[in-house]
């Protein structure tokens, strides 16, 4: 049985990052069958969000990189629609999240990884998590950013537009 985290997990060194569940993943329930992998895996969920991605957001996320045209379609191919995003915090969090999630194919992943279990291809892989504290801060950024605009944006076509994107987006915990 894995241990669970003390109280206050942000002690000795701990850092923040995030698992995002894709589309596919979502639809198919993997969600909550994830959050479990990640808290046997001493991950402690600092927060859970369910949001709509769509192809600007995508764009934006990796403007900082230099990924090209063909990686940024294929990406937002396999994170546009509804997708879950974890932020969970442990001591080395970004590099043991992408141990757990394996290399990007899932055909090339190791038996247990996340790739492995939920992917279908290099495309819908079914997660995405950050590979360094640069990336991290960029996109989370960017995801922040683009909700608060989206709110905004709401509230501004009708009075209950802010209750409908509330419950849209709220913690699932």
């Amino acid at each position: 049985m894995a241990e669970k985290f003390e109280k206050n997990p942000m002690t000795d060194d701990a850092e923040m990052s995030f698992l995002l569940v894709k589309p596919l993943s979502v639809q198919a329930g993997a969600d909550k069958e994830i959050r479990t992998i990640l808290e046997r895996n001493k991950f402690f969920i600092a927060g859970t969000r369910r949001i709509i991605v769509t192809p600007p957001v995508v764009k934006q996320m990796f403007s900082s990189t230099v990924a090209g045209a063909e990686f940024l379609a294929d990406f937002s191919r396999g994170c546009t629609g509804m997708v879950v995003l974890f932020q969970v915090a442990r001591k080395n969090a970004i590099q043991l999240l992408r141990k757990l999630c394996g290399v990007d194919n899932p055909s090339d992943a190791g038996v247990g990884t996340l790739h492995y279990m939920y992917g279908v291809n290099e495309t819908f892989n079914g997660v995405y998590a950050p590979r360094s504290e640069k990336e991290f801060d960029h996109q989370l950024a960017c995801l922040e950013v683009w909700f608060k605009v989206y709110m905004q944006a709401l509230a501004e076509r009708e009075e209950n537009a802010v209750s409908w994107a509330e419950k849209q987006f709220e913690e699932i915990m």
